[in-house]
């Protein structure tokens, strides 16, 4: 028997074990020739025993690689010891039978066989384990690409800290919040919102799903307020629990629906006071709603109108809010004060007493017929916006038309009752005097005969009885209304047409002085309902309104190139009041 044989029989009883095992091992005597291999030699490496068994090594590795490996070998005989190849950087590649080279991990022990030393080669495929490594290599970098470039604000936090602590950040966040994203590491996310927020936050983060929620974000510069809308979704990285938070500006978005509902507010609350004005026609009771209505539209503010007495002087008339220095009638010092200043410039002037802690103060002048002028002040807790100015000046307006209409009533019930008595001096001078002069003539004439008498004494009853007429007839004119229906749909029109920039466009047809009082009552505040609704729900520019009387019917139509009136409220009650007042007049 060979040596080689010799071997072979001394390999048989391990080569079981060996046939067992998951990777090739490939056997070599100190000389670096193949004296066995297992059956996995085959499966991984192509090749069949027969065509290795015998061979040098160096048939298993690519050729550019050969050169210089029996001197490795050779050191590896002089001091053998265990040793790992690993495929690193530098690759421990293995040549397959059919060519191409495949990527592995060799690892190498000495034993002892007869006497002889033998190395035994323990070789595993990593090209499956290598192309896993390298996929989640350009994962990594995909994401890091993905994360630090994104458009949207990112963080990962550290949720095993129990501080929400952030431990990445990309510049996105540091953009929104004013800051470096690398200030930002290992500062608990707690710190960048708004106090408020912090439980809302808290259950986002903490929650077992993805999960979103708006919170409002602290700036760097304190003044400004981020809303985000945040999106967090729980991972696991290297073991921690961590959690992905995605933070995108919505702070334009709830600003616009804020000046909406706000707008609609004050469009509400115009309304009202238009209303009062058709319907009260007493400016106190205005200027009151008026300021209240302030403290309303601007939580924290305080109200003042202010108007000129007959000697000149301002007066406070009307004041709401707590915080006001100003109580009702008392007289403003117009020398130096912003509302001397608004009432010499005829302009809103804006105040900003920030350094004194009161926040901004806009007066709105407003001035009227003759000396009458007056302004509204209101006093904010922070800073107002543009779109405040105009509403505080469309308010003033509304002072101004209540103090100024319910002037022109007095003036023209003066009026009326000046005619009323010229009126009556010349219907009881060309009526009754007339009659009653012509009535004692034919008495006197009918002296002398009875039956002439009695004729004459029955005409002159009949002409008492017309004068009696005349005399009901004249009381009945001075009991009339002050003003005429149609004067007072005008004027309520009118109301409407400055604040807005609205085509209104009326159409009156017919004997209007016929309509009964409580009729008009009805018709004017339906009038108004109507109009209101069209302003502030249809959001109109072009609205029409035309009242026709005829002989049995009284028709008014207001139509709108609104949005409908799908968009009221269901709890309101402007709809249910016109279909009431419609019915107590007996319409619909």
């Amino acid at each position: 028997m060979s040596d080689d044989s010799a071997h072979g029989a001394t390999l048989d009883n391990a080569e079981l074990f060996l046939n067992a095992a998951p990777d090739p091992i490939v056997i070599a005597d100190e000389h670096g020739r193949i004296v066995f291999v297992n059956q996995q030699v085959t499966g991984v490496l192509g090749y069949a025993p027969a065509e290795i068994v015998g061979q040098t090594v160096e048939k298993l590795i690519p050729k550019p690689l050969r050169a210089g490996h029996d001197q490795h070998r050779l050191l590896y005989v002089d001091q053998p010891h265990w040793r790992s190849m690993a495929a690193t950087a530098s690759r421990v590649v293995a040549l397959h039978a059919d060519g191409h080279e495949l990527p592995v991990e060799v690892s190498l022990s000495p034993i002892t066989v007869d006497g002889e030393l033998r190395v035994m080669a323990a070789i595993r495929d990593v090209s499956a384990r290598l192309a896993a490594e390298e996929r989640l290599r350009e994962s990594e970098m995909s994401f890091r690409a993905a994360f630090d470039d994104a458009p949207v604000a990112m963080a990962m936090l550290d949720l095993d800290s129990g501080q929400h602590c952030i431990v990445q950040a990309n510049e996105s966040l540091g953009r929104l919040v004013g800051a470096r994203p690398q200030d930002l590491v290992q500062r608990p996310l707690e710190e960048l919102v708004q106090n408020i927020d912090l439980t809302s936050l808290v259950e986002l983060i903490e929650g077992n799903e993805s999960t979103t929620t708006e919170v409002r974000i602290r700036h760097k510069r304190g003044d400004a307020v981020v809303w985000v809308w945040a999106h967090s979704a729980n991972i696991s990285m290297t073991g921690r629990r961590c959690a992905l938070m995605h933070m995108i500006d919505v702070t334009r978005r709830v600003e616009a629906e804020s000046d909406r509902d706000h707008r609609e507010a004050f469009l509400t609350a115009l309304g009202d006071i238009r209303s009062e004005i058709v319907t009260e026609r007493t400016s106190a009771r205005v200027l009151d709603l008026i300021a209240r209505h302030c403290t309303e539209l601007w939580p924290g503010s305080s109200a003042v109108v202010a108007y000129a007495d007959s000697g000149g002087a301002i007066v406070a008339r009307a004041v709401a809010g707590e915080t006001t220095d100003y109580v009702e009638d008392e007289i403003f010092d117009t020398s130096s004060t912003a509302v001397g200043a608004a009432l010499r410039t005829r302009t809103t002037v804006g105040v900003d007493d920030a350094n004194d802690g009161r926040g901004t103060t806009i007066v709105a002048p407003f001035a009227g017929i003759g000396h009458l002028e007056g302004a509204l002040i209101v006093m904010f807790p922070g800073r107002a916006s543009p779109a405040t100015r105009t509403m505080v000046e469309a308010l003033a307006t509304e002072a101004s038309l209540s103090i100024e209409l319910e002037r022109a009533i007095r003036e023209r019930r003066r009026q009326l009752v000046t005619i009323d008595r010229e009126r009556i001096a010349r219907d009881l001078h060309d009526l009754v005097i007339q009659r009653l002069f012509a009535a004692g003539m034919r008495l006197q004439s009918a002296v002398g005969s009875a039956r002439e008498l009695e004729t004459r004494a029955q005409e002159v009853i009949h002409e008492l009885d017309e004068t009696i007429t005349e005399i009901r007839n004249t009381i009945f004119k001075l009991t009339e209304p002050d003003t005429s229906l149609r004067e007072q749909l005008g004027a309520m029109l009118a109301m409407f047409v400055a604040p807005f920039d609205t085509t209104l466009s009326t159409s009156i047809s017919g004997d209007v002085g016929r309509v009964p009082d409580d009729v008009a009552s009805h018709l004017l505040a339906t009038v108004n309902e109507a109009i209101s609704n069209a302003l502030r729900h249809a959001e109109a520019s072009t609205i029409s309104v035309s009242v026709a009387v005829t002989d049995d019917d009284l028709t008014l139509r207001v139509v709108d190139d609104g949005v409908g009136i799908g968009r009221l409220s269901s709890s309101g009650r402007g709809l249910t009041n016109m279909a009431e007042r419609a019915a107590a007049a007996g319409g619909s």
